[in-house]
């Protein structure tokens, strides 16, 4: 005997068997239940609108999606539309129990082909369209899908359902088309050729058209005119336009079509001679193909029983009526700028990929390494943008708040992270804190898509599994790691862009790029409002850049901590990059001198480690104790060289440390252990209700439930449900309980009473399971000699009924429908004379 969920228990319906949740006709096997209607199927779904901004010739120009709350409807089952992207896989995660009657279903179990896709609209339904049964649900692109236990109770829980997203994809297209004249004016005129489209497929995928244009000009008079450019793009596109030498061109692709083209050139040059251009346009367009919609093709179809389809991120193949499955992993090894870049992930079809990041730094009173390479210091102390979208794509972004911590100079003490609608505050000042929309919280947190854990007593880690970032705050040093797969030329602030297209400088609000020596100059306008800081309100922006001069030598001596600066060039550092070494030599020497605090000092030590070519640096030995860590409590150990944190414990069960792309140093727990809630280290994750710690292998009772058992088991706990069979119910004298006062059976005391139980009964290949009773007991009796009536005197009693009702059970039958039959129920039993029945 195999033991099952309910909901997975199959029907027995008119001689067959229907599989759970399968419909036949009118009826549904449900929770073991066949349930039948007469009426329509329905669907429930919600769909969202999407806001489509017309297109502008506005530099820069940013198009934002809108995705407003939506509303459960009822409409009838049609076929609900996914324009300008496709639908996601169904989801079906939860099931509803006879101990959680109610479902739900989360939008962070969903994923969407393209990566950069975005949700548009939800559609929720159950897996069993049946009208008979209502169930109270929510559906939206806030919450997902809730359906609330059912108060009634005539429908036992929920129907289980399933949901998916419209994945729609937000593309940025910025074509250009080249004019060069003969004549030697600059007219101004517009050309409008075009091209057949042809579309071949329902889906609309992102493209990136680049046009481009031959002209040949021919004598007329041109007045100048105005530019005028528009677009009407699914999905939607972002044109820029760009200087008078550089016409405009707005395309309209569709699958594998060859886009129309609108050029309009224009001249601020009012032409002295008579030409008319004649324009020759012949726009190239890229595009990226549509994904393959899965055919027709399974193994319970008849007219294809062989056949091969992808599914799953697995090719699987029907033979003889079998799946075979062929899960294949790419390991393709892209090419980074840097090779400390390349990192690995686990995607989300469960394969260990490699990926790009870019990575920013900001440490010491501060410096800072842009994402694409550029070092700048920068010392005032407001708070000010790092990280943010320019499309917003990922609801993500990233401001540093910065302190005076000498008496002209500036240090990080926070970082404040924004992703959705959480505002995660990491402080550094005096001791390690965080806040999550302004209220603190215990370290490691695992909820709401982040994953926090602590590395020491001074340092922790911020991962978002879902855009793969991850974020480390150390005091006066943070570390900001974002994939390019996600953010490619799609950041801007003070850690600049995450690009291949290096600018050799800074980038302002704007778009206007300054060189790398006014990039501190830059940096002032990335300010943002903190109240705070009231005097940052006067701080200005949009300085002009300043004219280089070289800074003049300081004079100060230089106190214990400007040693440490040496070690750069000496044996702890010596398989680092000569080059990368003089960058932090710089900015050491200028915090030693300038501060004379060995933490800030420190602190470009510890960024000059993490530039080591992927080395592992072991420097805090030669430091003679000046950049030592706090020392590590209890049994947690200094490890400097580590490339996965600790397993820890939540809710008694194991939570898996991360794989590291690159060694960290920290406080850690020694092998075997896992990190517990309190700091400390423990061998399992096993904690009864007192707070006692349990070993592997040990049971004991639920607090508040005598039939749930605990056991330590793979150092988590482990919930066995005890199962009592054929209970009767009986009165407590009549109780005999097992161990665990869990389950009972029914002892008669002796004395004529009913007892209820259950019995099968079995008729004409029909079944079913009623609840029966009987009377038992003694009844006193005796037998003497009549002196009377000069004989044997007998009274005998006998333990019968009294009163009875008649019930009706509907028998189950293998074959045919179903049969009634009637039973006599005992109500009461009494001890009575004996006397044949008849």
């Amino acid at each position: 005997m195999k033991c099952v969920q309910l909901s997975d228990c199959n029907c027995i319906f008119h001689g067959k068997v229907i599989e759970p949740h399968q419909v036949d006709g009118n009826c549904a096997c449900i929770n073991g239940r066949i349930t039948c209607e007469t009426t329509t199927p329905t669907t429930i779904t919600s769909t969202t609108s999407t806001t489509e901004p017309t297109t502008t010739s506005t530099i820069p120009s940013t198009t934002s999606t809108t995705e407003p709350t939506t509303t459960s409807t009822i409409p009838s089952t049609t076929e609900v539309s996914c324009e300008n992207g496709e639908w996601s896989k169904w989801v079906n995660k939860f099931h509803p129990t006879l101990q959680n009657r109610g479902d739900k279903e989360i939008l962070d179990d969903i994923r969407c082909p393209n990566t950069n896709d975005v949700f548009s609209k939800i559609q929720c339904e159950p897996l069993a369209h049946l009208k008979k049964l209502e169930d109270n649900v929510t559906c939206d692109l806030e919450n997902g899908f809730i359906c609330s236990e059912p108060t009634s109770l005539d429908n036992l829980m929920c129907r289980d359902y399933k949901i998916r997203v419209c994945c729609s994809s937000i593309s940025t297209t910025t074509p250009t088309s080249t004019t060069t004249p003969t004549s030697t004016t600059t007219p101004t005129s517009t050309t409008t050729p075009t091209s057949t489209t042809t579309p071949t497929s329902t889906t609309t995928p992102t493209s990136s058209t680049t046009p481009t244009s031959t002209t040949t000009p021919i004598s007329t008079t041109t007045p100048t005119s105005t530019t005028t450019p528009t677009s009407t793009t699914t999905p939607t596109f972002i044109t820029t336009p760009t200087s008078t030498t550089t016409p405009i061109s707005t395309t309209t692709p569709t699958s594998t079509a060859t886009p129309t083209s609108t050029t309009t050139p224009t001249s601020t040059t009012t032409p002295t001679s008579t030409t008319t251009p004649t324009f020759t346009t012949t726009p190239t367009s890229t595009t990226t193909p549509t994904s393959t919609a899965t055919p027709n093709c399974s193994c319970n179809n008849i007219d294809n029983p062989e056949c091969m389809w992808t599914e799953d991120c697995s090719i699987k193949t029907c033979v003889n009526g079998e799946p075979k499955i062929n899960r294949t992993c790419n390991s393709t090894k892209p090419e980074c700028d840097r090779e400390e870049d390349l990192v690995s992930y686990t995607n989300e079809c469960g394969c260990e990929s490699m990926e790009c990041n870019c990575e920013c730094k900001v440490y010491g009173d501060p410096h800072y390494v842009t994402f694409d390479n550029v070092h700048y210091s920068f010392y005032k102390n407001c708070t000010y943008i790092l990280v943010k979208e320019v499309i917003p794509k990922h609801n993500f972004g990233v401001e540093i708040d910065n302190y005076i911590c000498t008496e002209d100079k500036s240090c990080p003490k926070a970082i404040i992270i924004s992703y959705n609608k959480f505002k995660i505050t990491v402080s550094t000042l005096d001791q390690l804190t965080l806040t999550i929309n302004n209220r603190t919280e215990s370290i490691p947190y695992n909820l709401n898509g982040f994953d926090i854990v602590k590395l020491s007593h001074t340092s922790l880690q911020v991962y978002i599994p879902k855009i793969r970032t991850k974020i480390t705050a150390r005091r006066n040093r943070f570390v900001i790691s974002i994939p390019e797969q996600l953010f490619l030329d799609n950041t801007e602030g003070q850690c600049g862009s995450c690009t291949r297209k290096k600018i050799g400088g800074c980038r302002r609000p704007d778009g206007t790029v300054e060189k790398s020596t006014c990039c501190p100059t830059a940096a002032l306008d990335w300010k943002v409002p903190d109240t705070t800081k009231p005097h940052c309100a006067k701080d200005p922006t949009n300085v002009t850049c300043p004219t280089p001069t070289t800074a003049p030598l300081t004079t100060s001596p230089p106190g214990p901590c400007c040693k440490l600066c040496e070690l750069l060039h000496q044996k702890p550092f010596e398989k680092c990059n000569k080059n990368d070494m003089e960058t932090y030599d710089k900015t050491c020497e200028d915090d030693c001198h300038s501060t004379n605090i060995c933490s800030v000092v420190c602190a470009n030590l510890e960024a000059a480690a993490s530039e080591c070519q992927g080395n592992c640096v072991e420097w805090r030995s030669y430091t003679n104790g000046l950049c030592d860590l706090d020392t590590c409590d209890g049994i947690l150990t200094y490890q400097p060289c580590q490339m996965e944190t600790d397993d820890r414990c939540e809710n008694n069960k194991v939570i898996l440390g991360q794989s590291l792309s690159k060694p960290i140093e920290g406080c850690f727990c020694p092998k075997g252990m896992k990190s517990s809630n309190n700091d400390t280290c423990v061998h399992t994750c096993c904690v009864d209700h007192s707070g006692r710690q349990r070993n592997n292998g040990e049971k004991w009772q639920h607090f508040s439930d005598n039939c749930t058992i605990l056991e330590c088991f793979s150092s988590s706990v482990k919930e066995n449900k005890l199962h009592c069979k054929n209970q009767g119910n009986c009165p407590e004298p009549q109780r005999k309980w097992d161990e665990h006062h869990c389950c009972y059976e029914c002892v008669p005391t002796g004395r004529c009473e009913t007892i209820e139980y259950n019995n099968t009964i079995k008729k004409d290949n029909c079944i079913a399971e009623v609840e029966v009773t009987r009377c038992k007991g003694r009844c006193d009796s005796s037998s003497e000699f009549d002196f009377i009536t000069d004989r044997m005197s007998h009274d005998c009693k006998c333990c019968e009924e009294v009163e009875q009702e008649e019930r009706k059970v509907d028998l189950i039958c293998n074959e045919g429908p179903n049969k009634s039959y009637s039973y006599i129920y005992i109500k009461k039993c009494k001890c009575e004379n004996c006397e044949p029945k008849m």
